[in-house]
């Protein structure tokens, strides 16, 4: 993979596979990874440092992953669906000048950052396959790689070569993942605009990039044991670049974890170099860390102290008593790999996949507890991995067990996905791919921490905190009593989570704190304004930024006119409050009023209502008569007007009149005709009415409505006569009719003699109207 030196310093080309691991359950997976991309010496026209890929694996479940650099606005992310058990590489050579964290000691915008849908692996390659010569991968770690607290593991043994333009060093690389995240950084030797031991800080914002880069190449010179700590989650990445080995040059890196993820038990397996080249560099993250290799004591180190050992044996077990860094520098004859190990003791995988992508040699180290190592599934095959391959790893009292195994391309294929499973127990595997003249891949797939809750938390108040334990435990107790695999944090507090992994009973203790609230005060309510006036809104706070709705950014705004303001504050620990106020300005009261009214008699009582159509806030009332409500009672008895107004709280007054008239009386004149006989219908009556608003409308009670009436019987006929406004006059009116007419003979004389006329009859009339005549065969007699 890296290019040899020869005595002319001429570079010649190393070929290089493409190592694609897949990662499964209890690999470095997750659904969020943060990078820092390493500069790597692009050597002119032979472009060493490219291409760059970022290779993706999914597990059991199809994801899709969002490839971004979040404080670069003009990068459009990448989008990659994947669907389950696959990989796929992102090119990502075109972004090599926007990605690599480059010029040293410089703010950038160049983090790398990668969420998913669903669990996947992910690793950043420098394929370098365009001069087929020094090229690295590096693992992200998620979760694992966040934190805090960092040492930095280096070697110490090796030169970064001077032959190349630009000439290669080593370096850290430092991506914040939140906004304002102060880190302070002590370099053991001095760094480009930085003198060794002297701690000094920088603030980065999230997606923010740093590089703390050797101001020498000299292998002394580097940063091994350098200290970085922060006040929120940050990710580091190491790389030692074009390390001049024998008459190869090879870059070596990895994505660090943070103190909290190292561990005490570690063992490191023997890669394929040449006798006297591979090494492991133990870094103490704490003071009187005594170390042992195989049961004996070989050191007592300091925090930031570095203990160089020369893994001579197939397999050694390194113990620490305190938490430490192990940097492993292993390949194939010269060419060099690097990778940070993980902890063995209650960590690794259940199954990790991997794709072998050239004929080169590939090389697996695995090591796994005793009474596992029978039961590996090599693509489905157990005779690949058998028991026998396995011995004991020194130290461990027979504990753990380790092989080294290297397969053909019959047994692992070039370019197919290839799977390592044990159902047992977990297991930890390093992959080696490459040639003793070609170049050499190195890496650790395998799960790195055995409970990682991540660094204690202090959000904004209103956030939620999700705790994520992963979902590769047996159990899950939190210190609430619940017994779920993630827990929902609103308040602050310790929170302790006790989960089981196998025979492994496994503690972590997180403490989450909430920042005080902003300070930020805005009006409390919606308001209303008098014309002509302003109002000035203040939301000053301290060592805060502010944007208004029309993206200015002063801490007052001054309101000269109606409209909704919003404003958004982010105090000095980048958390954000924003309030909306709307402001209405108050216009001269819109009065109406009830309209002029005509009332039937003097006396008579209406209620006159006035109303404020834009009554806003209270409105005052005035009328003439001295009442101060919405609505008064009159009773005038002659024609009056009134006046009421209305004053909002600016001040402001409208007027209006209402006049109240009295309707001159309703009258009427009658001509009555009665009956002319007892029994006749033909009486009549005829009206003439008068005041009142005309338009009079007639109503009978007998239904009748006009105003004259014929053809009635003898009775009584009452009227409600109306006029136009509804003003009404009630009445009878009686037809009569004269007695019944009865007629007799009250006396009768006869003739005396036959032939004289001196017969008599006296005939009587009553009732009926006098004045009666009496017909006797046809003669009218008065009497």
């Amino acid at each position: 993979m890296k290019p040899k030196l020869p005595s002319l310093n001429y570079i010649f080309a190393c070929l290089a596979g493409i190592l694609m691991i897949t990662g499964n359950t209890q690999a470095q997976n997750d659904t969020e990874f943060w990078f820092a991309a390493p500069e790597i010496s692009q050597n002119g026209t032979r472009n060493f440092d490219r291409p760059i890929y970022l290779r993706l694996s999914t597990l059991g479940q199809p994801a899709t992953v969002t490839v971004s650099l979040p404080a670069n606005p003009t990068f459009i992310p990448i989008v990659v669906n994947l669907p389950a058990n696959t990989t796929q590489s992102v090119n990502l050579t075109p972004f090599i000048n926007i990605l690599e964290t480059r010029p040293p000691n410089t703010v950038l915008t160049r983090g790398l950052h990668v969420s998913s849908t669903a669990r996947v692996a992910a690793y950043y390659e420098v394929a370098s396959t365009n001069c087929n010569c020094n090229p690295e991968i590096f693992a992200l770690k998620g979760k694992d790689a966040l934190g805090t607290e960092f040492y930095t593991p280096f070697q110490n043994l090796w030169t970064n070569s001077n032959a190349y333009n630009p000439v290669p060093y080593s370096a850290f690389d430092i991506v914040a993942t939140e906004d304002n995240t102060t880190i302070t950084i002590t370099p053991t030797n001095h760094v480009v605009g930085h003198s060794a031991g002297i701690p000094y800080t920088i603030t980065l914002n999230r997606g923010q990039t740093y590089s703390a880069r050797a101001f020498s190449t000299s292998a002394a010179r580097h940063l091994g044991g350098s200290h970085v700590v922060s006040d929120k989650p940050i990710a580091v990445t190491i790389k030692d670049d074009l390390l001049r080995i024998g008459t190869c040059a090879d870059v070596m890196g990895d994505q660090l974890v943070p103190v909290h993820v190292t561990g005490t038990t570690y063992i490191v397996m023997r890669g394929f170099m040449d006798p006297g080249l591979e090494h492991a560099f133990i870094l103490a993250t704490q003071d009187n860390t005594t170390l042992t290799i195989n049961g004996t004591f070989v050191a007592t180190l300091n925090a930031g102290q570095t203990y160089t050992y020369q893994v001579n044996d197939p397999a050694a077990f390194i113990e620490t008593s305190a938490p430490a860094y192990v940097l492993h520098a292993s390949g194939f004859g010269c060419e060099v790999g690097g990778a940070i190990l993980p902890p063995v003791e209650c960590t690794g995988s259940n199954q990790i996949g991997f794709t072998r992508s050239t004929t080169e040699s590939m090389g697996l180290n695995i090591m796994v507890k005793a009474g596992a190592e029978g039961d590996f599934l090599l693509n489905g095959n157990p005779a690949l991995v058998p028991a026998t391959a396995f011995a004991p790893v020194p130290g461990t009292a027979g504990e753990w067990m380790y092989a080294q195994l290297t397969f053909s391309t019959a047994e692992v294929p070039v370019g197919a996905v290839s799977s390592l499973t044990n159902n047992t127990d977990l297991f930890h595997l390093g992959i080696i791919n490459g040639g003793a003249v070609t170049g050499s891949r190195f890496g650790y797939f395998s799960g790195f921490n055995t409970l990682n809750l991540g660094p204690d938390q202090v959000v904004c108040r209103g956030d939620t905190v999700i705790l994520d334990a992963d979902d590769d435990k047996d159990t899950y107790l939190w210190s609430d009593g619940s017994t779920g695999q993630t827990l929902a944090v609103t308040d602050s507090g310790t929170y302790t989570l006790i989960a089981t992994k196998g025979s492994c009973v496994l503690h972590d203790t997180l403490h989450v704190g909430f920042f005080p609230p902003t300070g930020a005060e805005f009006p409390a309510e919606d308001t209303t304004l008098c014309q002509n006036t302003s109002l000035l809104l203040d939301a000053t706070t301290p060592n805060a930024t502010y944007q208004w709705q029309d993206n200015s950014t002063a801490p007052t705004y001054n309101v000269t006119s109606p409209g909704v303001y919003t404003v958004e504050v982010t105090d000095g620990n980048g958390c954000v409050e924003s309030d909306t106020i709307n402001v209405h300005y108050e216009s001269p009261p819109q009065l109406s009023v009830s309209n002029d009214t005509v009332l039937c008699s003097p006396g008579d009582a209406t209620n006159l209502l006035a109303m404020v159509a834009n009554d806003s806030v209270p409105t005052s009332y005035s009328w003439s008569t001295g009442d101060t409500t919405s609505s008064i009672q009159v009773a005038p008895t002659t024609t009056s007007s009134y006046t009421v107004a209305a004053t909002n709280f600016c001040g402001t007054t409208t007027s209006r009149p209402v006049t109240v008239a009295i309707n001159p009386e309703l009258s009427l004149s009658a001509q009555l005709q009665d009956a002319s006989c007892f029994g006749a219908n033909n009486g009549s009556i005829a009206l003439t009415s008068a005041g009142g608003a005309g338009g009079y409308v007639y109503n009978w009670a007998h239904g009748a409505s006009s105003a004259s009436l014929t053809g009635l019987a003898p009775g009584t006929y009452a009227l409600s006569l109306q006029d136009a406004i509804g003003c009404s006059l009630d009445t009878t009116f009686t037809i009569s009719e004269p007695p019944m007419l009865l007629a007799g003979v009250s006396e009768v004389q006869d003739v005396d003699c036959f032939g004289n006329a001196t017969g008599r009859l006296t005939a009587t009339a009553e009732g009926g109207t006098p004045g009666y005549e009496f017909s006797l065969d046809g003669v009218t007699y008065s009497n």
